[in-house]
């Protein structure tokens, strides 16, 4: 991982305070590391995880967990298939948008509400 004025390479320095305000949410859980490793490693695949020193019987408890004191920030980790279901899955950490279905359907539809 390069750093260049101590933003990790390919961040920007609102990146960088982005992901120190997710790591500070997440203090005092064990899984705070996974963000850094994740936010910094976008694609990530599961087994890779433990190449960076994530240990977990259950990855995906682990992304639960972090997106309970995340999401209310307003990101969260997903995960996509990256070959098929049954392999490992990539990682990513994404803005998530606030709006509930309903509301969305709305906008999209171009309609107000009372």
């Amino acid at each position: 991982m390069s750093k260049k004025n101590g933003t990790p390479k390919g961040t920007t320095q609102k990146d960088n305070a982005i992901l120190q305000e997710l790591i500070k949410a997440s203090q005092g859980t064990s899984y705070s590391k996974w963000l850094h490793v994740v936010w910094n490693n976008q694609g990530i695949l599961t087994n890779q995880l433990s190449e960076h020193g994530l240990q977990s019987n259950n990855h995906h408890v682990s992304s639960q967990v972090l997106n309970q004191y995340i999401e209310p920030l307003g990101y969260k980790i997903i995960k996509q298939i990256k070959t098929k279901p049954n392999e490992s899955w990539a990682w990513f950490i994404q803005p998530v948008d606030k709006k509930p279905a309903a509301q969305l359907a709305l906008d999209l539809d171009g309609g107000e509400l009372q």
